[in-house]
């Protein structure tokens, strides 16, 4: 049926006025944001930028922090009362690679673990501030230490644990920070996992792990060991966080669902719960509950759902904590062993702009501004990290965070004004979780164009005990079901494109982007695979010895019996590898002690034998991840062209330019097929 010619006229100038409006509208659009140089996002220039947290002496008079010179991390100390008088301490030309900085209650030494090229395999080391000399204070052939306690009561000693005489367990010694000289504590070689000791450094009970994975806590009394108390595998182990005479503190959820602090008196065998939140977790890693350092009492802890929260547990410093977490939006931060301390470190982090330290002086009520962690991200066009919950098809409540490109969300609602490419960007662990903050790595993917989901999938921790347990053996399956239906639910919004979805991923992460990629690839266009396994039963053969096998047969599965090594095998990415059809970039380093080497070579083979394309970028000087600056600028250039793709999201990407060049990689297989790597490779 045609239409009256005045009313085809009308027509036409009513699609000539929505074509005009539509161009205006486009042309109207904002610019996309500059390309912020990886460089910049990752204080990986030579400026000197990038200084970290800083520690507090136990007089609270001076501060030990580590900044970058000349690109190089330094060890700094200097006056609480005047940073700008600290100087670096260190003079290593290739940074200070030292972790987990402490004073030592002399007063007048630093310790830190150092290890080799990411192999875990950590030394303690004393560095005399007053003769700059550094001491190995456990130089055997393979140590594993750790600082088990410091005290003023022995201000030249530290308590450490290592496990050089078995790998699978841990002997105690208390070690002169001047001399190095060791003394032993505990041989363990009763197949404890821990021993806990008191104000005195005295051993009083332990832990061992029955065949189910059940706790079994022993005391010891008169030199004999006997029963404490039994806990059973149920998705939340007792965690010892302070031990005080005859009590005991743990973080646990005993006869309940979300992690409380509990006491537990050491004579009687009986937890007392002191404290808990019904909606989550009391945190462990992170921000650890906080005791007075005289009378053993808790006075503070800390949990987190979608944003943390400090509790205050002992009311003489509320009036603390209400005055300074209302000084500022972002989420405060407390760094001090004890509050009865008349000075803190603490910080307020943030989503968009840099964390902030500062010193409070309880004594004069004041706040004295430090600095930025990384003040080179000021100013800088950055996303805001938006909190939402997803629920998942069974009806679990995903606390998850969406960030979206700044050109994409003009309102800020948290909703993109078209689809966008998406990276689901999934946390490693997998008993771990994603939290609400500044991420470099998720403002490097929003830069580029894409819109970045992180879900807190079930067995992520700080949601309860059931979160955890509905996640018992389901690697690649309700886990994984988890991850589909967040990315649907994005796609449901408009939120991204179904044509254009990455998985990303490290560790667990990266096993999940494996079996995204080679179980749905109707639903990921491309993944990307850091240190991810690729056979689960090989997985738990090759785990550090003193990792508790039963714990992960039962969260993960059984791999000593042909029946458990099948279905285990059913849901390894290895299996699948000749079905993968879309691009896969495969990281991993050499010396990695948790995901071997040969995980990420058993899948790049499986592809290689089965003609499949896949590109493997080896770093031979690095372990669980990439840590060292050339390799971070290497790997994230890599990663970035390798998401640009057409064939993968179509994004932005900074050139490859130098970022090749002073790094250790090596691309065994693949370097042709991503654009521009294999001529950065030769230019190196």
């Amino acid at each position: 049926m045609s239409l009256p010619a005045p009313l085809r006229a009308m027509l036409v100038l009513v699609v000539v006025l929505v074509a005009v409006s539509s161009a205006g509208a486009v042309s109207a659009q904002p610019p996309a944001p500059p390309l912020i140089p990886r460089t910049t996002l990752f204080g990986l220039g030579d400026a000197d930028v990038g200084r970290g947290q800083p520690i507090l002496s136990p007089d609270g008079s001076r501060l030990a922090f580590v900044a970058r010179v000349r690109g190089e991390r330094q060890l700094f100390v200097g006056p609480a009362d005047a940073v700008h008088e600290a100087r670096p301490i260190t003079a290593e030309p290739a940074g200070f690679e030292g972790e987990q900085i402490q004073w030592a209650s002399t007063g007048a030494h630093l310790l830190y673990l150092a290890d080799r090229d990411g192999d875990e395999d950590y030394r303690l080391y004393a560095l005399d501030l007053r003769h700059g000399t550094t001491r190995n204070l456990t130089p055997v052939p393979s140590a594993r230490a750790n600082v088990v306690a410091l005290s003023p009561r022995f201000p030249d000693e530290a308590l450490i644990s290592i496990s050089d005489r078995d790998p699978a367990a841990r002997d105690y010694y208390r070690v002169n920070i001047t001399t190095g000289q060791p003394a032993p504590v505990f041989v363990n070689t009763s197949g404890f996992r821990a021993i806990f000791f008191d104000e005195g450094w005295v051993p009083r009970f332990g832990l061992k792990y029955a065949e189910q994975g059940q706790q079994l806590w022993q005391r010891v009394t008169g030199g004999q060991w006997t029963k404490l108390l039994e806990h059973p595998y149920d998705g939340s182990d007792l965690v010892v966080v302070a031990v005080r005479g005859a009590t005991a503190y743990l973080l646990g959820a005993f006869e309940r669902d979300t992690a409380g602090l509990y006491a537990l008196d050491t004579a009687a065998g009986r937890l007392r719960l002191v404290f808990a939140d019904e909606h989550a977790d009391v945190a462990l890693q992170g921000f650890a509950p906080i005791f007075d350092e005289h009378t053993g009492r808790p006075q503070a802890a800390y949990t987190e759902r979608e944003r943390g929260a400090w509790h205050v547990l002992d009311q003489a410093y509320a009036a603390d904590i209400a005055l300074l977490q209302g000084r500022s939006a972002g989420v405060l931060g407390l760094h001090t062993p004890s509050l009865s301390r008349p000075r803190w470190i603490i910080s307020y982090h943030y989503d968009t702009r840099p964390t902030e330290y500062a010193l409070y002086d309880r004594e004069r009520d004041t706040v004295t501004p430090l600095w930025a962690a990384d003040e080179h991200l000021q100013g800088l066009p950055l996303a805001p990290m938006h909190p939402v919950t997803i629920t998942a098809r069974d009806g679990l409540q995903l606390v998850s965070y969406l960030t979206l490109p700044p050109d994409s969300d003009l309102d800020g609602d948290g909703r993109p004004g078209r689809p966008l490419p998406l990276v689901l960007h999934i946390h490693g662990g997998p008993f771990a979780r994603d939290s609400w903050g500044l991420n470099p790595e998720v403002q490097l993917l929003a830069n580029r164009g894409y819109a970045v989901l992180q879900v807190n999938f079930r067995g992520s921790t700080g949601f309860g005990k059931r979160h955890q347990q509905l996640a018992y053996r389901q690697w690649g399956r309700a886990m994984q079901d988890d991850l589909l239906d967040s990315v649907r639910w994005a796609v449901a919004r408009a939120i991204a494109d179904p044509r254009r979805v990455a998985a990303y991923g490290a560790s667990y992460g990266g096993y999940a982007s494996l079996w995204s990629i080679a179980r749905s690839a109707d639903v990921f266009a491309c993944a990307v695979s850091i240190v991810g396994p690729a056979n689960l039963a090989t997985l738990i053969e090759n785990m550090p010895r003193d990792w508790p096998e039963d714990h992960w047969a039962n969260a993960l599965g059984e791999w000593r019996t042909q029946r458990g090594r099948a279905e285990l095998l059913q849901y390894s990415p290895v299996t699948y590898a000749a079905q993968i059809e879309d691009p896969l970039l495969i990281v991993q380093g050499a010396n990695d002690p948790r995901v071997v080497k040969a995980e990420s070579d058993q899948m790049v083979n499986a592809m290689v034998a089965a003609r499949v394309p896949v590109t493997y970028a080896l770093y031979p000087d690095e372990g669980h991840g990439v840590a060292k600056r050339a390799n971070v600028a290497s790997s994230f250039a890599l990663i970035e062209q390798f998401l640009a793709q057409p064939g993968c999201l179509g994004g932005r990407a900074e050139p490859f330019g130098s970022a090749l060049h002073s790094s250790s990689l090596t691309v065994p297989q693949g370097s042709e097929l991503i654009p521009g790597l294999a001529a950065a490779l030769a230019q190196r």
